[in-house]
């Protein structure tokens, strides 16, 4: 109820999923692209974090995608941006934590082949 009072809601929506109240229909897309200064992780923690994904990801564990969430969504994205694993129909690495381990986890099913 208080992030209505606080606009919050409304900030989040057009910060961080880059919503432009001006356009009218379509998918929502913003009028500027989104600019990341530094899409990589630069924490050591996070950098082992990375190391332990990307293993992971080239052991190909039988339960691969409940194993990917458990990483932070900086590090997924790093390692999606690193091998462009982008969801089917996006040109852009874009999702929430979940979609990107799925994008991951599509992306491995796809190489095996």
């Amino acid at each position: 109820m208080h992030a209505l009072d606080l606009n919050l809601i409304q900030n989040h929506l057009w910060l961080n999923f880059q919503i432009d109240p001006d356009t009218k229909g379509g998918d929502g897309t913003a009028s500027e692209p989104l600019v990341l200064k530094n899409p990589l992780v630069s924490w050591k923690i996070d950098i082992k974090a990375l190391n332990k994904c990307q293993k992971l990801v080239q052991e190909n564990h039988p339960k691969l995608l409940p194993r990917l969430l458990d990483f932070k969504r900086k590090v997924l994205y790093t390692f999606c941006m690193q091998y462009d694993a982008k969801g089917p129909g996006y040109t852009k690495v874009v999702g929430t934590r979940w979609v990107l381990a799925r994008n991951i986890y599509h992306w491995v099913c796809l190489l095996e082949f």
